[in-house]
């Protein structure tokens, strides 16, 4: 055989022998096509007389590789959207929902605590010192008139005219009138009144003499998250309730999108897997307060080294908080300050912040309260699966109520540090604001331990009762005044923990803490 045959010069698109498993290319000229005027002309003509391909055609018949499909693309992207609208709809309507509870937790953690005691005793009506003075003799007149017997009324029966003009030489304080029997029969229009200023001229002098009474908060029970509801609607209206609300909103989704970011970014700097959770997407709702903070239900399972991805987990949330530290700074302001006092626009109070970067002053409380509950709750599955050996494939009832105790107890963590924050914003406020008005007596800021210390042994009053039945007063509100809003966020999280055992057990939720 010639061996022209064997390996022929000219390029042909058959199968090669020598090479069976290739697969020429299809793109270009079909296969055996013989370059004839004849073939050229019927492929013109064909050509001519099929209507033109459109750019999707165009691109599956040059690269078939590539499963392009604009319709199927655009209808998945649009569902994304809408899941990612749907979601700050879910949130927005979760933000108005809570902010007046949210509003008047924050009020109760920065404002001075009433006098119990001053509270508890029935208040006296003021009285003005001539007021006094009258009230004082009349009840002099009155006694020296029970003196006198019934006889007397008598006599003077017939000189009633007389006996109103007869000028009294001997009391400058005796009363015009004549006995107090016929004087309770005179008509109650004639008679004067006992009280010459009422209730709302005295209300009005006191706000002509004090104008900030107009948007002071007078809180009784310091305890109460209702009773400060009552008095924000009473001092403000409806529209106090809902202050900065758009502030909190944006707070929120910042802070858990810029936390789940940091903490993405982190573990793939550090060598770790990435850790799966209902919070995976940075937008989906979990167990959190409406200022953002809260349990995010991340798993350690997963993970080669438990304890590197807890620190992550925790520096993450420290500089998520640090970082969006002016913005709630502002938040606080404008919860705290009336709803009349301009600016009210969250863009406007941070161009009025004397820096963008978080204070020092806000540094350690800040990083506390961003870093402890979140490390808290990240590890408590973990502890769960290795020293109890309750895991939700084994035992899912017993895995829920864990995880309902394990958000109580991250609740009576973050409380007490957010106290602590929301004073030290409030006292920061004052600084550097001195202008502006706030609505409560603000509670001063004496350092973490020094601040402690003074809500449970030196601000207020706490009543007690021992064993005989005897009421004791002892100084400073106790461990209560650190958590305060406590019960609010323990409904919160059975409303929550109610709603998710009650709902249909899906895989994908299996297994959530």
């Amino acid at each position: 055989m010639d061996r022209h045959d064997r390996f022929p010069m000219t390029a042909s698109r058959e199968p090669n022998p020598l090479r069976p498993y290739y697969i020429p290319p299809s793109i270009g000229p079909a296969q055996g096509a013989l370059p004839n005027n004849a073939t050229a002309q019927t492929a013109n003509v064909s050509r001519a007389s099929r209507p033109s391909p459109s750019y999707q055609s165009n691109a599956s018949d040059l690269l078939p590789d590539l499963d392009l499909d604009f319709r199927s693309s655009a209808g998945e992207a649009w569902t994304n959207t809408r899941t990612l609208l749907d979601t700050l709809a879910w949130r927005y309507a979760s933000c108005l929902m809570a902010q007046p509870f949210d509003v008047a937790k924050t009020i109760l953690q920065v404002s001075l605590p009433p006098n119990v005691a001053a509270v508890a005793t029935p208040r006296k009506r003021r009285t003005s010192p001539r007021q006094s003075s009258r009230e004082g003799g009349s009840r002099r007149s009155d006694r020296a008139y029970e003196s006198f017997s019934e006889t007397d009324d008598d006599a003077e029966g017939g000189s009633q005219a007389s006996d109103d003009d007869i000028p009294d030489y001997f009391s400058s304080t005796a009363p015009r009138s004549r006995s107090p029997r016929k004087r309770r029969r005179t008509p109650p229009s004639l008679s004067p009144s006992p009280d010459p200023t009422p209730t709302q001229s005295r209300n009005s002098r006191s706000r002509r003499d004090n104008p900030d009474a107009e948007y002071k908060l007078m809180l009784k029970r310091g305890e109460s998250v209702m009773h400060a509801i009552s008095v924000l609607y009473d001092t403000s209206g409806a529209v106090g309730l809902w202050r900065a609300t758009n502030c909190t909103f944006l707070y929120s989704i910042l802070l858990r999108t810029t936390d789940s970011f940091l903490r993405s970014m982190l573990l793939a700097v550090f060598g770790l897997p990435d850790l799966g959770g209902p919070e995976n997407g940075g937008l989906t709702p979990g167990i959190t307060s409406s200022s953002g903070a809260g349990t995010t239900g991340l798993d350690l399972s997963d993970s080669p080294s438990p304890i590197a991805s807890l620190v992550v987990i925790g520096l993450a949330s420290c500089l998520s908080g640090l970082l969006l530290s002016p913005l709630d700074l502002v938040r606080t302001r404008l919860i705290v300050t009336p709803s009349s006092h301009a600016p009210r626009g969250v863009l406007s109070n941070l161009k009025r912040l004397p820096s963008l970067l978080m204070p020092s002053k806000l540094g350690l409380p800040t990083a506390l309260y961003h870093s402890l509950p979140q490390m808290f709750s990240t590890s408590m599955p973990q502890i769960l699966r290795r020293q109890f050996h309750i895991a939700p494939e084994s035992s899912p009832t017993l895995w829920s109520f864990a995880s309902f105790g394990t958000s109580l107890c991250e609740l009576f963590i973050r409380l007490p540090l957010e106290t602590l924050v929301r004073r030290c914003q409030v006292n920061y406020i004052r600084e550097y604001a001195r202008d502006a008005p706030l609505i409560i007596e603000p509670a001063p800021y004496l350092g973490i331990g020094g601040t402690v210390y003074s809500i449970m042994y030196s601000e207020g009053e706490t009543k007690t009762k021992d064993a005989k039945g005897m009421i004791r007063i002892r100084k400073g509100q106790g461990s209560a005044g650190l958590v305060r809003g406590w019960r609010v966020g323990f409904w919160g999280l059975v409303g929550v923990w109610g709603a998710g055992s009650l709902g249909p057990a899906t895989e994908s939720r299996r297994g959530e803490f």
